[in-house]
C-alpha cells in the first residue's frame, strides 16, 4: 500500500489490477470512505477487455481488498449510467451481481 499526498490529508491507495493495469482505489480510514475510480461501480464494475483487464484478477481484487473493509464504509465510484454517487461495502457485498 503507498501513500499518497491529497490536499491536507494523507490517504493509502492501493493498486487494483483487473479493470486496467493502473486501476487504484483510494482509502480514507479516518472519515470511513473510499474512492473506487472503475474497480468497483455501484452494482456493477469496470470493463476488463482492454488495457491489462482481467475478470478474474478484478473479482479477486474486489474481494480480498474492497469487500474487506468495513460494512458501513461508503464507497464513490468514478461513476454511475443510473445517476447515482456513493453506496457503502454492506451494499455491495449484498447487491452487487458482479
Amino acid at each position: 500500500m503507498l501513500t499518497s499526498l491529497f490536499l491536507p490529508l494523507s490517504m493509502p491507495y492501493i493498486n487494483f489490477i483487473g479493470h486496467t493495469s493502473g486501476c487504484m482505489t483510494l482509502v480514507l480510514h479516518s472519515a470511513g470512505v473510499a474512492f473506487t475510480g472503475d474497480t468497483l461501480l455501484i452494482r456493477g464494475c469496470g470493463r476488463t477487455d482492454f488495457q491489462g483487464g482481467s475478470a478474474e484478477t478484478l473479482y479477486d481484487s474486489v474481494y480480498s481488498q474492497i469487500f474487506s473493509l468495513p460494512n458501513d464504509y461508503t464507497l464513490f465510484p468514478a461513476h454511475d449510467y443510473l445517476g447515482n454517487t456513493m453506496t457503502t461495502v454492506g451494499e455491495e457485498k449484498a447487491f452487487n451481481p458482479r
